[in-house]
Order: structure tokens, then C-alpha cells, then sequence
């Protein structure tokens, strides 16, 4: 079993004047089945007179800095607590907008300050809830000249604001759960702020292109000081120059959007759409190695936070999200894990699916990592409902329900599990209580 990563701890007194000891408890690089980047997951701990809480970092060692401990207390949960126990893995701790001039004669680069973000705030007031519309899964594209299609992309959704002019232009990344991610992707930022409008609410994904052109999330999850083939593919447009768009048909934001954002090539592009047949619009998808394709209803208005038929994915493989609640001791050669034990929530259950311990790059250091992200999740009774039977419900190691893997598997079992899973990656953009079983309709 791998020490728990030590460090002196920090000293830092909450609003009550209340003294907390801060330690980094455990570290693991951006997860994916190949880990690789400059980004981590920190588990940060703080503790006081037997009290303690715990809250989640991405990025580098600036978390011990007096604005960003600040961030991490407010977002801790207590252990034991009940929202404690169902949180998420938050994806980023809230960061300052980073900002670029946009006039000729001011290059300089410019990071906003609290009052200067309040405006940014104010001026993009209108359809700013970044509350993003789910598809639903269907087993075949619909039918008919009411539809457009979209080949699916396989990175993070996301939202893009961008508002001012000069020296108070700004943009923001915000991801489908409100966690900002605005320090993650500069690129991006700075391709927002070179958009012509005042102000702006995009819908898209970021993404990594590989040398195929096509969208990859393992890539996604090896960003590091390379940034090639990084983009955010803009979709939808929802707000524009202090308008709520999302009441108008699709066809008319995308006509917006597609102005917006012109030809130029740069970080942010226009996601194209197919008039086709959807039936051939999928098998060329399939062809083509994509994940599938997203159907969109051309009439209809955006629905913010819902999953409705509008929208529809046709998937060329079986791969979703599940929420990790254990792991299992490795065996043989095997450091580390031996395999995580995932599953999905029904109503306020988690429900076991299976347990995962492939996937490409699953190597000794790779299992290492994991094993230091998951121990101090550590809990005594399981959280699935009802408990894994014979031997893994008895020898396993539980976890908080926190982690959300993302798997790909052969095809689910009449008892409710999946065959041949292969871990793609743990995802950092989705709460583990919005993952359920994605069945076809």
C-alpha cells in the first residue's frame, strides 16, 4: 500500500478566527487510463480539534495560497455529512476571470478584478444560467426534414462567456455543474475574447483533435504542455449582446452562432451540422471511428437543465458514465488497485454495475495513483444498494461515491451489469447523482 502522501501543514483561520490545520493528503495527475499532464486531483484536508473536512483541487501548488484556501474551506464538506457523502468530485476550484485586451493600442494582458468581474456578471445578466439541455438516448436517429444532425463529440461540455471591451473584457469557462474552469484553457479564453460581440453565452465542448481530426477524451485527459489539436467546438449560442436566445428555434441561434464566430481558425469553431438522412449521417459516424451523433430538432427552443427528445444520441459503441463506490486489493503482479467496482444511481440508490480493472495505459504507476485518490474516500459500510454479493461484497474497500469513470463495455447483462468494461477515463465535469443508466428508447 503506497504512504500517504506527507506535507507539513498550513495554518489558516476561518471568518469564525478559528485555527484549521490544511494538508494535501493525496495527489493523482489528471486521471485517465494514460495519466499525463501538468494538472492533479489534490484531496486537501482540513482538521481542528478532531473535526475534519475535505475538499478537491484541480491544478498545482497554488492551492496554498490565502484566496484559493479560502475557496477550498467554502467548498468542504464535513465528514459524515450527508452531502458530504453524495458530493461530487468538484472538477475546479472558482478562478479569476482571465482576460485579454481587445483594442489595438492596449496588447497587454489583463486579469479582471472583483469589481471589474461584477461588471462582467451584469453585462452578460441575460440567459447567462449556464444550464446546459441533455440528449436522450435512442437506438436509431429519427426520421424526417425536421432534424439536423451532429457527430458527437467526446470531451468536456461546456459553457464560454465572454463580455466588455479593453482593459475589462473578459471571458469565462464554466462547466455544466457552475465549476469554472477559466485557468484551464488560456487558449480558449483568449480566443473568446477576440469574438465580435460585446457580450456572449456559447454551448459547446472542449475538445482534443487527434491526427484523424476526430474529437479524443484520452487526449483530452493527457493535456499537457503540448496543447495541439485543443478547441472548443461552439454548438449553440444562447445569449448574445445582452439577449436571451434560448426561446428561438435552433436553426435561428445556429444562423447567430455561425455569424459569430465566422471562419476563422482558431481555438473556438463552428460545429457543423448534416442535412442528410440520420440513419446515414450514424453509419458514416460509425465509420468514421466517432462515438455517435446528436439529432436536434431544427424548430425547437433551447431547454435549459432538461434532457428532452429535441435532442437525441445514437451511439456507435455502449460507453457512459458510472459512479466509482470501491475497489478491490491487486493480485499477482498488479499494484495499487486490482479493479474500481462502479455503478449507477436509481432514484437515491446506487446500484451495483460491475467492476472495471482494464483500459488502456492501466499500468503500475497508473494503479498507484488511483490508489492514493481513493484512500481517503475510505469508508467502513458500502454504499451500494444492494451490497456486491460473496466474496467482493466482503473483501472490498468502499469509497465515498464521489469519482465518476467513464467506461466502455460489450453490452449490459439481464441482471443489470456490463460485460468486458475498459476504463476510458474518470470524468471531472459530471456529479456522481446525475449518473444513471442510459438505456435506449
Amino acid at each position: 500500500m503506497p504512504p500517504t502522501r506527507a506535507q507539513r501543514p498550513i495554518q489558516y483561520r476561518d471568518r469564525q478566527r478559528r485555527v484549521w490545520y490544511v494538508s494535501e493528503v493525496a495527489r493523482l495527475k489528471l486521471v485517465s487510463a494514460a495519466i499525463d499532464g501538468p494538472s492533479h486531483f489534490l484531496v486537501i484536508r482540513f482538521e481542528r480539534d478532531g473535526e475534519e473536512r475535505f475538499a478537491r483541487w484541480i491544478g498545482g501548488e497554488d492551492w496554498h495560497q490565502r484566496d484559493a484556501l479560502q475557496r477550498l474551506f467554502a467548498e468542504a464538506e464535513p465528514v459524515g455529512s450527508e452531502s458530504a457523502a453524495r458530493a461530487q468530485m468538484p472538477e475546479a476550484v472558482e478562478a479569476e476571470p482571465v482576460a485579454t485586451a481587445a483594442e489595438p493600442n492596449d496588447d497587454a494582458t489583463h486579469v479582471a478584478q472583483p469589481d471589474e468581474r461584477t461588471s462582467l456578471e451584469e453585462r452578460t445578466s441575460a440567459g447567462w444560467d449556464y444550464e446546459p439541455q441533455q440528449a436522450l438516448l435512442v437506438a436509431e436517429p429519427p426520421k424526417g426534414d425536421r432534424w439536423v444532425h451532429e457527430i458527437k463529440l467526446d470531451g468536456f461540455r461546456m459553457g464560454v462567456s465572454v463580455a466588455g471591451r479593453g482593459k475589462t473584457r473578459g471571458a469565462r469557462i464554466i462547466s455544466r455543474n457552475g465549476t469554472d474552469y477559466t485557468a484551464e484553457f488560456p487558449e480558449i479564453v483568449a480566443a473568446a475574447v477576440e469574438l465580435p460581440a460585446r457580450a456572449a453565452l456559447l454551448d459547446g465542448e472542449i475538445v482534443v483533435l487527434d491526427e484523424r481530426g476526430r474529437s479524443s477524451f484520452r487526449l483530452l485527459q493527457q493535456l499537457g504542455a503540448n496543447r495541439r489539436g485543443l478547441a472548443f467546438f461552439a454548438f449553440d449560442l444562447l445569449a448574445l449582446e445582452g439577449e436571451d436566445l434560448k426561446p428561438l428555434p435552433l436553426q435561428e441561434r445556429k444562423r447567430r452562432l455561425q455569424e459569430l464566430i465566422g471562419q476563422r481558425r482558431s481555438a473556438i469553431r463552428y460545429t457543423p451540422h448534416f442535412e442528410a438522412d440520420g440513419a446515414a449521417v450514424f453509419a458514416h459516424a460509425c465509420r468514421l471511428g466517432a462515438e455517435g451523433i446528436v439529432s436536434k430538432c431544427r424548430t425547437a427552443p433551447y431547454r435549459a437543465g432538461k434532457r428532452s427528445d429535441d435532442w437525441q444520441k445514437t451511439k456507435c459503441v455502449r460507453r457512459q458514465e458510472f459512479v466509482v463506490g470501491g475497489f478491490t486489493e491487486p493480485e499477482g503482479s498488479r499494484v495499487g488497485v486490482g479493479a474500481i467496482l462502479v455503478g449507477y444511481y436509481e432514484g437515491e440508490s446506487l446500484r451495483f454495475a460491475g467492476k472495471v480493472g482494464t483500459g488502456r495505459g492501466w499500468n503500475d504507476a497508473f494503479g498507484r495513483r488511483l490508489r492514493a485518490l481513493l484512500e481517503p474516500l475510505e469508508i467502513d459500510a458500502p454504499p451500494f444498494e444492494p451490497v456486491p454479493p460473496g466474496a467482493l461484497g466482503r473483501l472490498a474497500h468502499w469509497v465515498e461515491p464521489r469519482l465518476v469513470a467513464e467506461v466502455q463495455f460489450a453490452e449490459w447483462t439481464g441482471d443489470g451489469k456490463i460485460r468486458h468494461p475498459s476504463l476510458q477515463g474518470i470524468r471531472a465535469d459530471k456529479r456522481p447523482t446525475d449518473v444513471r443508466r442510459e438505456l435506449a428508447e
